[in-house]
């Protein structure tokens, strides 16, 4: 219970004592995350702890849906808190990164859910420059302190004739 409902600097630690009995545990855990009828909160949590104990790959578990809604609690969690959401997370941010780039450019997000998405991408693709020079262009001024750097430290004649094409 404390897994799913208590203090978000428990979830790895209680995850990791939990691991001898994934199988048992995902089983449940799979049945809370696709439970849209219980509180938003355990279906996070259920979905962080899948995250390490369920492959990547495993579309029956990481649909568009799931993955969606994944991505927009972890943005929408208090700001304190995500990274250590994101290192839970970390096994299937290759899924969740399509859904936050989403975000990063949703208009109709808070600026506090774009500025969460923004620091993902930082922290998940800081080396994907194509996709963050595209992402300089729609980026709030809360945003663009974020990506910005992390363009400029790769300056190649590409990323100059990107930058130059905006």
């Amino acid at each position: 219970e404390e897994l799913l409902s208590g203090k978000e600097t428990y979830i790895i630690p209680i995850r990791n004592q939990l691991k001898q009995y994934a199988s048992t545990v995902a089983k449940k855990l799979r049945h809370e995350l696709n439970n849209q009828k219980i509180a938003t909160q355990r279906r996070f949590r259920a979905a962080i702890v899948l995250a390490e104990f369920v492959a990547v790959q495993d579309k029956a578990v990481w649909t568009d849906d799931v993955l969606q809604f994944v991505a927009t609690e972890l943005v929408s969690e208090n700001p304190e808190y995500q990274p250590i959401l994101r290192a839970a997370l970390h096994p299937i941010h290759t899924n969740l990164l399509p859904y936050l780039l989403q975000l990063f450019g949703d208009s109709s997000a808070t600026e506090e859910q774009r500025l969460g998405a923004a620091n993902a991408v930082v922290e998940w693709a800081p080396k994907e420059i194509e996709r963050l020079v595209d992402l300089i262009s729609i980026a709030t001024p809360r945003q663009f302190p974020l990506i910005y750097p992390l363009v400029e430290s790769q300056r190649s004649p590409e990323v100059i004739r990107q930058l130059h094409q905006m």
